[in-house]
């Protein structure tokens, strides 16, 4: 199965996606993925001599059930289109649930709310009822009327709303890119805002933080603060939610959610202020090293791997990058002439790394290489440049007989076989061939 999908696979196995890559060594689980996409629907009880053997399926909400029938949801038709394969289903529950974009309540729409108590409770108290969560009728849907970009406290809002259901009830949420914040908030202001709008937005950005910190909730305007989409999707993946869908509008985006999964026990980087962050990785004798680069993206960005590679349209490596919604123009920058990587030379110098060596990797990934070649890594540093950028390897069978050829070379003549390798790459980087 594997020699036959494109480079996105490494991608997928690199980024620890568990579910993923156990599905992907599970040719049973693949095989009920595709004949769900070759019928559009299968009835659960043909499925094979296993009747439960689409339970993983359904758990990790690559498929829907409808009465007897399975479908693929957003999430098995993204992940099936990472491969090339087209899906001829969609996920008829959620056509079912009326996907069509309401006019949820905003910064503006809350002037005509009359009672300013419920506005707050939704957002800091811990009542089940208040003017903006609805359930549908048969309590299988909650949706907030109010927009996320009006939420100061939205870690502890999703911690409140995941209280408030089971596992199988879907909740949607709207959310303002910055672009259809900024628009919205200029659309038939005064002249004189739309001229001191950056000092005006700032101004308020930096009152709502000292209320907030200092808990002077009785003082705070309610306004629609800036965050970016990567953030609003990392804090509701963070917060234990797996994100079916998002459907985007023009001056709001929605998004149907699940909370069933366990919220990420890790803590998020540090508020973020740092513009250092560290990776985990192996170092010689597989002893724990911390890489350490410039930040490139959003906040929260860290909890969007899985999902981003799940809802990529696109399958090439080289357009990753520029459609990449976790990273910022400033990120791009850093990252097209590689002045995000200027901090490795930190562990250059700390010894952690040699110039040239094997790839450090993380240890999900060490897993997937075989026994003999981890022994022989065991006795090689890791190194800032690799063989993969002398042999330009990208897929892991690539990669694995890459690092083969320079280990069994290196161990017969070290500094001759990292000079060799060295000029391979300045090839390669200043003199690349057209393919």
């Amino acid at each position: 199965m594997t020699s036959i999908l494109p480079k996105i696979y490494e991608e997928i196995l690199e980024r620890n996606f568990d579910e993923e890559v156990s599905i992907l060594k599970n040719d049973k689980l693949i095989s009920i993925l595709l004949q769900i996409n070759d019928n559009e629907k299968v009835r659960a009880t043909n499925i094979g001599e296993d009747e439960n053997s689409y339970e993983k399926l359904l758990n990790s909400a690559f498929i829907r059930k409808v009465g007897d029938f399975l479908y693929l949801s957003q999430k098995g038709v993204n992940f099936l289109r990472m491969f090339g394969i087209k899906s001829k289903t969609v996920d008829k529950l959620l056509e079912n649930n009326s996907t069509k974009l309401i006019n949820p309540y905003n910064y503006k729409d809350l002037h005509k709310v009359s009672n300013i108590y419920l506005i707050r409770k939704l957002i800091i108290s811990e009542s089940n009822s208040n003017i903006f969560l609805k359930f549908n009728k048969n309590k299988s849907i909650l949706e907030c009327a109010l927009t996320i970009n009006c939420i100061f406290n939205l870690n502890d809002f999703l911690k409140h709303l995941k209280s408030l259901v089971n596992n199988d009830v879907k909740l949607i949420l709207y959310y303002q890119t910055p672009k259809q914040r900024k628009n919205y908030l200029l659309k038939s202001s005064h002249l004189l805002f739309r001229f001191f709008f950056p000092l005006i937005d700032y101004a308020n950005n930096k009152l709502k933080k000292y209320y907030v910190k200092h808990k002077k909730l009785k003082y705070l305007l309610f306004y629609n603060s800036r965050i970016s989409k990567a953030e609003i999707l990392g804090r509701i993946i963070h917060s234990g939610f797996k994100i079916l869908v998002e459907i985007p509008g023009n001056e709001y985006n929605k998004l149907i959610f699940l909370p069933n999964q366990n919220p990420i026990e890790s803590k998020p980087k540090e508020t973020y202020n740092s513009p250092l962050i560290k990776f985990k990785r192996l170092g010689k004798n597989e002893n724990i090293i911390y890489l350490y680069k410039f930040r490139t993206m959003y906040p929260y960005s860290e909890y969007l791997n899985e999902y981003y590679y799940q809802t990529m349209v696109e399958n090439r490596p080289d357009k990753i990058l520029s459609g990449d919604f976790r990273v910022p123009k400033f990120g791009r920058f850093l990252r097209k002439y590689w002045l995000d990587e200027l901090p490795i030379i930190i562990n250059l110098i700390k010894g952690d790394l040699k110039l040239f060596g094997v790839r450090p990797l993380s240890l999900h990934y060490i897993e997937l290489y075989p026994k003999d070649l981890r022994k022989l890594r065991k006795h090689c540093k890791p190194g800032l440049l690799t063989p993969t950028y002398s042999d330009l390897s990208y897929s892991l069978e690539e990669s694995i007989k890459s690092e083969r050829k320079y280990l069994e070379s290196y161990f017969k003549k070290p500094i001759r076989t990292d000079l060799n390798y060295l000029y391979k790459i300045f090839l390669n980087i200043f003199f690349p061939k057209k393919e």
